[in-house]
């Protein structure tokens, strides 16, 4: 057998023509390169505007291919792909509004990918933010949905909130000192203007919440000293705010009268429980007014 084969090659060169045999091997191949460098995105992310995916900073020359995507929260950004979404640029429309816009990108002759998330969710026509909100304040949170508030002049459905454009001069106690040690059981709810109610109708003097409600920036009158909650969304947007230091809620701790919760803005966590501390209320801290429309 092995003579016929020879004998074949031979015959087959002769000829002029190569007969390749197969040694069971195999051709390796260089693999891409990662890819390097960052993508971030620009651009207002309000209904209307266009998002630009900015690749500046990759590496190589091959064609960039762009995939935009959407979550319902930060960390779910890159969930769902917007169909026909595949430019650098993308249009926002009315269908976003509540959600979290992402862009994937990847390069030819190059590995894997890189992405970038809007800093906000997207936000309708009107009202920016970081704008200016009706009240003179800083638009800093919007909800599709809404929130419900039934309070002193509040009675409905609202979907933003703005803040005051700086702290009220001076820092305040929580309360008067006629009220130091009292438990004011409706001030702990995740509603701003149901706490300051609720406080000033137990100590009319109480400092913090007397200091939001005599506020009448932009001529409005239906200021209030922020939740908990609402306090750690201005927290989420301290830049745009300007805020900076330790600011009173209108929330009191759950145990007792003596405490009420206050957050260190010069601090860096986000989330609700972390940052805030049970503060007494003697205590002196800042306060920034907060309405909702």
């Amino acid at each position: 057998m092995k003579k016929n084969v020879f004998l074949m090659v031979m015959l087959g060169m002769a000829a002029g023509i190569w007969i390749g045999c197969d040694d069971g091997g195999s051709t390796s191949q260089t693999p891409n390169p990662a890819l390097e460098g960052t993508v971030s995105i620009t651009g207002d992310v309000n209904v209307g505007s266009t998002l630009t995916a900015n690749t500046g900073s990759l590496q190589g020359t091959g064609a960039i291919s762009y995939v935009w995507r959407w979550g319902n929260s930060a960390n779910t950004a890159g969930a769902n792909i917007i169909a026909g979404a595949v430019s650098e640029t993308y249009l926002l429309v009315a269908a976003d509004v509540d959600k979290y816009i992402s862009v994937t990108v990847t390069r030819a002759g190059y590995s894997g990918f890189k992405s970038s998330t809007a800093n906000t969710p997207v936000w309708p026509t009107g009202y920016a933010y970081g704008g200016t909100g009706p009240g003179g304040g800083i638009v800093f949170f919007y909800s599709a949905t809404g929130f419900a508030i039934n309070s002193g002049t509040y009675s409905g459905t609202y979907h933003y909130l703005e803040a005051a454009q700086a702290d009220i001069s001076g820092t305040k106690t929580w309360a008067s000192s006629a009220h130091f040690y009292t438990d004011i059981t409706g001030a702990r709810t995740v509603t701003g203007a149901v706490n300051t109610d609720a406080i000033l109708t137990a100590d009319s003097d109480a400092p913090a919440a007397k200091a939001c409600k005599d506020y009448t920036g932009g001529g409005k009158t239906d200021w209030f000293l922020p939740s908990q909650y609402e306090l750690n969304l201005m927290y989420a947007n301290k830049t745009a705010i300007g805020a900076s230091g330790r600011y009173w809620s209108s929330s009191q701790v759950n145990v007792g009268g003596t405490h009420a919760w206050y957050q260190d803005f010069d601090e860096s966590s986000q989330i609700v429980g972390d940052h805030q501390y049970m503060g007494a209320k003697t205590y002196y801290y800042q306060v920034r007014a907060v309405r909702a429309f």
